[in-house]
């Protein structure tokens, strides 16, 4: 189960099949979450950018940026 914590700007992960709890700092406010294909990885939907994020080693890479002309209207990214 993941989860996000908006103003604490943190992502956490609660793994049912060994019963451990993560959790990781996030560069910006943290708005969603949406996994992916790729095992551990799941794009992160920032206040100013969707980055790519690995939940084994905590690698963050930057998938696009928000800009000013799409700053009112994030789902188009997404969909």
């Amino acid at each position: 189960v993941l989860w996000v914590d908006i103003l604490g700007k943190k992502l956490f992960r609660y793994d049912f099949n060994n019963e451990k709890h993560n959790s990781w700092n996030m560069p910006e406010y943290i708005g969603c979450v949406v996994l992916t294909q790729i095992k551990d990885e799941v794009l992160v939907l920032l206040k100013n950018s969707i980055k790519k994020f690995n939940l084994s080693s905590c690698h963050i890479n930057q998938f696009t940026d928000i800009t000013d002309h799409l700053y009112s209207c994030r789902c188009c990214l997404v969909f």
